[in-house]
Formats: structure tokens, C-alpha cells, sequence
């Protein structure tokens, strides 16, 4: 892969040169960042700041430099007069309290875009490539309606996904939605709430729109949550609903796949054929 410096570290380099041929010997290097969006110029750095506290007083005396920011603007002037300019930048300017602010050219700004779509350039260092990195994130309960908080946390999975991906890792995505648990005894239960209490059944609640029975299943969990804390009946009806779901999957999965399962949920409660049946 190639390596191609940036704009801002050729910038960088150039500031560099500029400062030692006029302060001589100086500590320390350039760093450049991006300017707020609001802003004109491209790229900012804040050296003449740290540079200034650096000269002895002859320097001062002999450069007319009182401040920071008369350094910023004798380094901006000097930069003006380089060869390297008019190709890399459009303008450069000094602002208080020691700043430089840089405007790229569009010459500048349209090679730096082209690394993007050369394969040989590599922009992120691939120091990944040779690992396989697992990333759980969202986990989403499926009959609770989505907030700004579930939205924060898959935002941040997926980033941080992507990150690992730009790098060379293998990532694998995980989601572990939760189709069984109390959750979902919960919502079972508070669903049947609301179809007794509403007048409704599933055909029905079919029918609805999908942002409506989304409405739906966050009320009926809303409901069953509710009811487990206040209600001993209802707390231990959601528990028998709890076990039923493990006790149906665990059947499907020796009928369908031959399944022997570690834990055995049909030595649990016993239940009347009726209510297995339903």
C-alpha cells in the first residue's frame, strides 16, 4: 500500500521549514486541525502559541514580535512567499490570540478526494487485519417501543463496528433480540389485557397500521411490566407464561432439529393439558 501525506501534513512540514529558517532551532512540531463547519478556512493550528514563549528577548527585539500573534502573522507572511503555496493553499492568516487559519486550494482539496478511490493508498492503517472481533450492541426488547436511548446505543455498536471494519478487523455483528424472557411473557400477558379490555383480538390488531401495532405491543409490555410489580396473581400468571415459551421452543426443537436439551423445562411446574393446549 501506498503512503501519501495529507494536506495537512505537508502544511505541517512547511510551517515547520518556515519557523527553524527564521527562529532558528525551536522545540516541538506543528499540529493542524480541522476548522468548525461554520468557519471558511480548512485547517487551523495554534503553533505560534507555543512557539512564542520559546524566543529570547533578542528575537523579540529583532523580529518585532510582541505577541504570539505578531509571530503568527510574520510566519503567515513568509508562507506566502514560499513555493509550495500557491499549489497547496489559497490563503493564510493570523488571528488572536496566536492562530493560524488555512484555505486549501481546490487543486489541494481534489488530490486529497482522489486518494479515496485509489486502492493502492491506504488510509487507515490495517493494524486489524489479522483478527476476528466480535460486537454486540442494540439487543433491542422486540415489544418495547425504540427511544432516544436505544438509538444512542446502536449508533455507538454500529461506529464502533465500522472503526474495527476501516482497520482490517473481521467484524461480527451480534444482536441478541430477545425473543424469549420475562419480556416477553410481559407483553403476552398485557396483550391479552388489552384484547379483553379493548374488544379486540389478533385478527384484528392485524389489520392496523404497522406504526399502530408497534403502539400496540409497547402498551401491552407497558401494561404487563406494570401489572408483575403491583399484582401477586398477575406476577405469577407472567412466570407460567415465561415457562410455557421455554417449554414450547424446547419441544419445536426436538421435533424439528433433535434437539437434546441441557436443561429440561418439562421437569418444571406441571401444567393442566387444557392450559397446553392453549
Amino acid at each position: 500500500m501506498l503512503q501519501q501525506q495529507t494536506a495537512s501534513q505537508q502544511i505541517a512540514e512547511l510551517l515547520f521549514s518556515v519557523a527553524t529558517k527564521t527562529l532558528g532551532k525551536v522545540s516541538g512540531r506543528p499540529t493542524l486541525v480541522l476548522t468548525p463547519s461554520h468557519v471558511a478556512d480548512d485547517l487551523a493550528s495554534n503553533w505560534p502559541l507555543a512557539l512564542f514563549p520559546q524566543l529570547s528577548e533578542d528575537d523579540k527585539t529583532r523580529l518585532s514580535l510582541r505577541s504570539p500573534l505578531d509571530l503568527a502573522q510574520l510566519i503567515a507572511t513568509q508562507l506566502e512567499e514560499t513555493s509550495e503555496f500557491s499549489s497547496l493553499l489559497q490563503q493564510v492568516s493570523a488571528a488572536a490570540p496566536g492562530f493560524l487559519n488555512f484555505m486549501l486550494t481546490t487543486e489541494a482539496l481534489q488530490k486529497h478526494i482522489a486518494q479515496f478511490a485509489d486502492d493502492r493508498v491506504e488510509l487507515v492503517p490495517q493494524s486489524a487485519a489479522d483478527q476476528r472481533i466480535l460486537v454486540e450492541y442494540a439487543d433491542p426488547n422486540p415489544f418495547k417501543e425504540f427511544h432516544i436511548g436505544h438509538l444512542f446505543n446502536i449508533t455507538v455498536g454500529e461506529t464502533i463496528s465500522r472503526l474495527l471494519e476501516a482497520t482490517g478487523a473481521d467484524v461480527v455483528h451480534v444482536c441478541y433480540q430477545g425473543d424469549v424472557g420475562m419480556h416477553v411473557a410481559k407483553s403476552l400477558w398485557g396483550m391479552r389485557q388489552l384484547f379483553a379490555t379493548e374488544d379486540m383480538d389478533l385478527e384484528s390488531l392485524g389489520k392496523l397500521p404497522l406504526t399502530e401495532r408497534i403502539r400496540f405491543l409497547g402498551r401491552s409490555y407497558a401494561a404487563g411490566a406494570a401489572a408483575y410489580e403491583d399484582e401477586p396473581a398477575a406476577k405469577v400468571a407472567m412466570q407460567d407464561i415465561n415457562l410455557l415459551a421455554f417449554l414450547a421452543s424446547q419441544k419445536r426443537l426436538e421435533a424439528e432439529e433433535g434437539i437434546t436439551p441441557k436443561v429440561d423445562y418439562a421437569k418444571g411446574k406441571q401444567f393442566d393439558p387444557a392450559v397446553l393446549a392453549e
